[in-house]
């Protein structure tokens, strides 16, 4: 079990010191010096059982016997166990102080650990991976350890309480606030983050038909900042790690921004799937977690025809760049047998009162039905 902790060492110390995080982290016996040896005594623990550390404000979490995760809290003096993994947990990653993935050796046909972790392209291990988050105490399945690696040496922070609005709509959406789950069956048009991103877009502006902007930038704290700070909040941004044209990469929404750096709303961005967060990156946070910055949706600078009556209650207009429908109230002058003051139309009609001309409401047509 410590052969196989010895492997990661390295990894987990070069994490610890790009992340630059508060956590303080060992891979061997040593780090049970840290430990109260009545507290160890109680739990009938030796130093050889202790494999991994970190602290966290005036809790502890430790590895114990290569299986058990306890939270030690400083103030109480206590210990209790919070996580138990059904295979030996070979390394142990900090998360800027939000939490830890551990990483446990794969199981071979059996259900028994191989004697060593198996190493595949990337930073991808062939084994199992969990989640713990240290403010709920709640456990979650790492589908992505490739993007949880990175994530943790960017030290983006959490904004869990953030809130604004853009365009007259709050974020965060009331279905949708950090630390719920994104459900790919809610956008048809896509899944994931970009799916996510799509209807965040979509809710905010009406609309996702808008043409690409792309930029091609390779990430630069100073290429970031330029690009950013002229983009329009609710702007969707797409990045990669792979190339300035690479299909792959990750998709979210821009929500504020200030001299230094930038707030978006985003999922699937930290390896647990579809995890919804609001996160704050400085301009080389942000370079160092995003390599290439591709492409944006920005909110269409609206182009509109005139007026056409849409039925016996309502008129409608078209943006002639994205396909946005605005849709009215017909209305006269005074009540009664007349023409719409807005488009024309002849009927029975209400008068002014009560009308904010031209009364528009928003509306994408291929989500909306006016029948």
């Amino acid at each position: 079990m410590k052969k196989l902790f010895r492997i990661f060492v390295c990894i987990g110390l070069v994490l610890a010191a790009l992340a630059q995080s508060f956590y303080a982290v060992s891979k061997d016996a040593s780090s049970a010096s840290q430990l109260p040896k009545e507290m160890m005594k109680e739990l009938e623990l030796t130093e050889a059982d202790i494999s991994g550390l970190c602290v966290r404000d005036e809790q502890t979490f430790f590895v114990a016997e290569g299986k058990t995760v306890f939270c030690y809290n400083q103030a109480s003096r206590t210990a209790v166990p919070v996580f138990e993994s059904d295979a030996p947990i070979d390394y142990y990653v900090p998360y800027a102080g939000r939490g830890v993935m551990l990483g446990a050796a794969p199981l071979d046909e059996s259900g028994q650990p191989y004697e060593t972790p198996v190493y595949k392209e990337g930073l991808t291990w062939n084994g199992q991976y969990t989640y713990y988050e240290f403010a709920t105490g709640e456990t979650y399945p790492v589908e992505n350890p490739d993007r949880f690696l990175l994530s943790a040496t960017v030290n983006a922070v959490s904004k869990p309480n953030f809130k604004t609005t853009i365009n007259g709509k709050a974020i965060p959406h009331s279905k949708y606030p950090p630390g719920s789950f994104f459900n790919n069956d809610d956008w048809a048009g896509g899944d994931e983050c970009h799916g996510f991103a799509l209807l965040i877009f979509n809710y905010l502006f009406g609309t996702t038909n808008v043409p690409e902007t792309w930029h091609r930038v390779t990430s630069t704290a100073s290429s970031i900042k330029s690009v950013c700070q002229n983009l329009p909040l609710g702007s969707l941004i797409r990045t990669s790690n792979e190339s300035v044209t690479s299909g792959d990469g990750h998709s979210m929404i821009l929500v504020g921004k200030d001299a230094n750096g930038i707030t978006v709303y985003h999922a699937n961005a930290h390896g647990v799937y579809n995890r919804v967060d609001i996160d704050y990156y400085t301009w080389s946070e942000f370079a160092s977690g995003y390599k290439y910055f591709r492409y944006t949706y920005q909110p269409c600078t609206h182009s509109y025809t005139a007026w056409t009556s849409y039925s016996s209650t309502q008129h409608k207009r078209t943006c002639s760049k994205c396909g946005n429908v605005q849709y009215g109230s017909h209305y006269g002058t005074t009540a009664g047998l007349g023409r719409c003051v807005v488009c024309k139309y002849y009927g029975t009609l209400p008068g002014p009162v009560g009308i904010t001309p031209p009364n528009v409401v928003d509306c994408c047509p291929e989500h909306f039905d006016h029948s």
